[in-house]
Order: structure tokens, then C-alpha cells, then sequence
């Protein structure tokens, strides 16, 4: 996927400024318009800018080193910054969060169960898929401890089970989930009793906090 991205970074920069095909005419000044114009014309935001000026400066790099475009260009190439961690989406607000879990209250099924799924989020801040995955034996109930396992390094974390999040999720195994082959932890609450989406994750969430 990353390098169909460059390529078409680099086949639209071509297709604007090099329609002789000639890479020795290319001056740093129209790579600098062809930067500007991603957020003037195409209005992207800064990391798509910077990703778009770090495909260019890639391939005029490898250009240089075949002769085929002036020398220093790669290195003239200025892309915007973006620091660590500004595009992590802003949360809800501990007041909102307060309210969120203030909803899931009550007796009813389907309360008891997203009290446990929205604890999860709240206390451990999972991500959707991690909650979506989590099974049965990643609950070591003598120990107390939750093991996560990470989405994209395969690797498992263990944290402690702190005692809201484990009488929630205790709640929800004894009165709500029903003996199930599934090893998986959040069930449907209607037959066929099937592991919880990440949509439907998302949507229990999305739906309890429109009205807040």
C-alpha cells in the first residue's frame, strides 16, 4: 500500500511538471509549488503533505544517484513537521465520560454488558479490536490479571484487573452471557450467540453517547 501511495505521489508530481519526460529540467522552485499546491489546491492536511514531499524527495534521491535529475534536489526538499502524537483524536471529556458510564446502570442485559465493554475503554483506553478479541482465558481470575493481546505486534501485555473492571466483567459472565462454545468474551445478546463485531463495539458506544 505504501508504495502504490508513492508511486501515485510521484505520477501526479510527473504528469504536472515533467510532461517531456525530462528529469534534468525539473527545478527545486516547481517541487516547492507541487508541495504548496497539496494544501492550497487539494486542501490535505500536514501529515498528507509531509507524505506526499517525503515520496518526492525519495525519488529524486534514487533520480540523483542515475545521473537523470540535478544534483542536490533531494536534499532541498522541505516538508511541514508534524509532531509526535497531534493527530491522536482528542477523547470525551472526563465529564462526558462520567455520564457515558453513568447510562449502562440498571439490570438490563444489554447495560451490564456494555458496562463491561466501556470500562475496558475507559480504564485500560483498548483499542476496539483488542476488546473485540479478548477471550475467556485472557482473564486470570487468581492472579487478577487481563492479558491484551497487541493487534499489530502479536504480542500479549498483561496489566493488573483492577477491581471495577473485574466485578463488571463478572457481573456480565454470570448473569448475562450464556454457556457458549465461543471462547471469545462479548457475545450477542440474541441468538446465534456470535462474537461481538467491532462495529457493533463502536455502535454500543456511538449510540450511548448521541444523546449526551
Amino acid at each position: 500500500m505504501t508504495i502504490r501511495s508513492e508511486c501515485g505521489h510521484v505520477s501526479q508530481f510527473l504528469s504536472r511538471y515533467c510532461t517531456d519526460g525530462q528529469l534534468a529540467t525539473i527545478t527545486i522552485r516547481q517541487i516547492d509549488e507541487a508541495i504548496a499546491h497539496k494544501g492550497s489546491q487539494d486542501h490535505c492536511k500536514r501529515a498528507s503533505i509531509k507524505f506526499y514531499a517525503d515520496s518526492l524527495r525519495a525519488f529524486f534521491r534514487y533520480a540523483e544517484t542515475q545521473g537523470r535529475c540535478r544534483s542536490g534536489l533531494a536534499a532541498a526538499i522541505m516538508a511541514p513537521c508534524v509532531y509526535q502524537d497531534e493527530l491522536l483524536s482528542t477523547g470525551p471529556s472526563w465529564e462526558v465520560v462520567q455520564q457515558l458510564m453513568a447510562s449502562t446502570t440498571g439490570n438490563c442485559p444489554v447495560n451490564i454488558r456494555d458496562r463491561a465493554i466501556l470500562m475496558l475503554f475507559v480504564v485500560y483506553g483498548l483499542r476496539s479490536e483488542e476488546v473485540q478479541r479478548l477471550q475467556l482465558e485472557d482473564l486470570d481470575w487468581k492472579r487478577e490479571v487481563i492479558n491484551i493481546v497487541r493487534p499489530k505486534s502479536r504480542r500479549t501485555q498483561q496489566y493488573p484487573l483492577t477491581p471495577t473492571v473485574g466485578e463488571a466483567i463478572l457481573r456480565y459472565l454470570k448473569e448475562v452471557r450464556l454457556h457458549h462454545p465461543s471462547r471469545h468474551v462479548f457475545l450477542t445478546l440474541h441468538a446465534p450467540y456470535n462474537p461481538l463485531s467491532r462495529s457493533s463495539l463502536w455502535k454500543a458506544v456511538c449510540d450511548r453517547l448521541r444523546p449526551l
